[in-house]
């Protein structure tokens, strides 16, 4: 009988691909909905460098301090922010390829807060409420931390991302200027992000990526 279960679980029907390929669709039409924020302006608070690269990806060299805030401020154009992705992108200078700088290639993201202002205005900075968390690997909120990976027992490193979604999605007018902050603080060693990209989106369901 369990055998006769198992067999019936494993074989595939009309509706179910069917199901599959909707699904499917639905998550292509969702990645067009992400805007890459490419940084006009990249800091360290805790003095170490971060260089743009091609696509929008931000590489983190120098010093490593075990409590850090990354500052990215870039420019889009979109009606609304509804939601904000991480990407951490294994890359070779890092430590077993990373995505993050502690010695194994692991990472620690404490806290995030994303603020907006109009471009022809950019003192008048709005911070934007954020609601839900979602990673791919299922550690989002977890233990205390707001994304972290361990990632010391992979061969291969797998990009990772994070999907924070606003708890009221912000109406934007014109050009805007998006400002992130992602901060690490560990007990260790330096855990920052190492290599990463951010991407904004006005979609209404952000978490269907």
């Amino acid at each position: 009988r369990i055998r006769e279960l198992d067999a019936k679980l494993k074989t595939s029907t009309p509706e179910i691909l069917a199901a599959q390929r909707g699904w499917e669709e639905r998550v292509r039409r969702a990645a067009k909905d992400w805007v890459t924020l490419t940084p006009v302006r990249a800091v360290s608070e805790g003095g170490a460098k971060l260089e743009s690269q091609t696509d929008g990806r931000i590489l983190v060299t120098g010093a490593n301090p075990l409590a850090d805030t990354h500052v990215i401020e870039s420019r889009v154009k979109l009606k609304k922010l509804s939601g904000l992705r991480i990407e951490a992108i294994p890359i070779a200078s890092l430590p077993r390829t990373g995505p993050g700088r502690d010695a194994y290639g692991n990472f620690l993201v404490s806290d995030v807060t994303v603020e907006v202002a109009p471009a022809k205005k950019p003192g008048e900075w709005r911070k934007l409420e954020l609601g839900k968390a979602q990673a791919d690997d299922g550690r989002a909120n977890f233990r205390g931390r707001l994304w972290s990976i361990d990632a010391s027992r992979e061969d291969v490193r797998p990009a990772r991302q994070l999907v924070l979604v606003a708890k009221d999605p912000v109406k934007l007018s014109g050009e805007t200027l998006v400002r992130v902050s992602i901060k690490s603080v560990s007990e260790l060693s330096g855990q920052a992000l190492g290599h990463f990209r951010l991407s904004a989106t006005q979609a209404a369901q952000p978490m269907t990526i």
